[in-house]
C-alpha cells in the first residue's frame, strides 16, 4: 500500500513537473514573441528619432534661410526709402524749375 501510495505520488509529481515545463515553454514563447516586438519597436523608434533629427536640421536651415532673406528684404527697405527720398527732393526741384520758367516766361512776355 505504501508502495502504491509513493508511486501515485511520484506520478502526480511528474505530472506536476510535466505541466510546470509545459507552461514554462508558453512563457518562454511568449518572452521571445514579446522580446521580438520591442526588438521591432525599438527600430521603430530609432527610425523615428533619425527622422525628427533630421527634420530639425532641415527647420534650422529654413530658419537660417529665413533670417538671410529678412536681412535681404530689410536692406532693401532702406534702398527704397532712398531712393523715394531722391525722388521727392527731384519732385521738389522739378517744381521750383517749373516756377522759375514760368516766371521767366512772364518776364520775357513783358519785354
Amino acid at each position: 500500500v505504501a508502495e502504491l501510495a509513493c508511486t501515485e505520488r511520484e506520478s502526480d509529481s511528474e505530472m506536476q513537473i510535466d505541466a510546470l515545463r509545459g507552461e514554462t515553454t508558453t512563457v518562454r514563447s511568449k518572452l521571445n514573441v514579446t522580446n521580438q516586438d520591442l526588438a521591432a519597436i525599438k527600430i521603430r523608434l530609432n527610425s523615428a528619432i533619425h527622422e525628427v533629427s533630421r527634420a530639425t536640421s532641415q527647420l534650422e536651415s529654413a530658419n537660417q534661410e529665413i533670417a538671410g532673406l529678412r536681412s535681404q528684404q530689410e536692406v532693401a527697405d532702406r534702398k527704397t526709402a532712398c531712393l523715394q527720398a531722391r525722388v521727392e527732393e527731384a519732385n521738389q526741384e522739378v517744381v521750383v524749375l517749373k516756377t522759375r520758367l514760368d516766371v521767366t516766361g512772364k518776364k520775357a512776355a513783358e519785354v
